[in-house]
């Protein structure tokens, strides 16, 4: 790297890789002075370079910042020790009290900043300096935690929905089981109903209580008939 250096380097996850124009100097060839603030990026830069005129909240050279839709950092940390040494250690000073933490740790949901592809890679920029930037190895893991969660789901409406068909086909079967048992133990009538349609008939002989019957006996509407014939009156 040249003394003084460039502006540094930032490994960037981007929704569009295009190089976008006029984003040399401080914007890292993230971003450029129109889109910063509403460009689809998360970046870690690796800021060797303090622009106090463009941000004033800028830590002096190498920090490290992370970066979300824009190139100002919503979190920075110190790089002490660099050089001939190979010993890069980053640390957080905490309210400016001197006190470091190692690393940074910041919660971020990237599914609010990010859509579900994206590009991720290295970014750089020269100014009136250059630098020379060597990665010499990275890595880069992610846990793909929707699809997690989409098998919990299948797994569940398997576990709920499959004891459900079953218990509804069991209750099927038993319910068919003793409605047959009960219609054949039941002999079906030949001549359903039909002392019902006897007594709806016109000619069909008409039933007395014995009661009735006796007083018509008694009465003088029924008797023998006069000396020339006899019968029903």
């Amino acid at each position: 790297m040249t003394n003084p250096g460039g502006e540094g380097l930032a490994f960037i996850l981007a929704a569009d890789p295009t190089l976008p124009e006029g984003s040399d100097w401080q914007w890292f060839g993230i971003v450029n002075a129109s889109t910063n603030e509403f460009s689809q990026v998360v970046a870690i830069e690796f800021d060797t370079r303090q622009r106090l005129q463009s941000y004033p909240k800028d830590l002096e050279d190498f920090h490290v910042g992370l970066d979300v839709n824009s190139i100002y950092s919503i979190e920075q940390a110190m790089i002490h020790g660099r050089g001939s040494s190979m010993m890069a250690k980053i640390l957080l000073s905490v309210n400016g009290t001197g006190e470091y933490m190692p690393m940074i740790f910041w919660r971020l949901n990237l599914s609010n900043h990010l859509p579900e592809m994206v590009y991720v890679g290295f970014s750089a920029s020269i100014s009136n300096y250059i630098e020379l930037n060597c990665i010499k190895s990275w890595e880069f893991d992610v846990e793909d935690i929707d699809e997690g969660l989409e098998l919990l789901w299948v797994w569940i409406t398997v576990w709920i929905t499959v004891p459900a068909v079953l218990i509804v086909i069991i209750s099927g079967i038993v319910f068919y089981y003793f409605w047959e048992r009960k219609h054949r133990e039941q002999p079906e009538d030949a001549y359903p109903r039909i002392e019902d349609q006897i007594r709806g008939s016109s000619m069909a002989p008409r039933k007395f209580k014995l009661r009735e019957l006796r007083s018509i006996f008694t009465s003088d509407s029924v008797g023998w008939g006069g000396d020339d014939a006899g019968g029903w009156g």
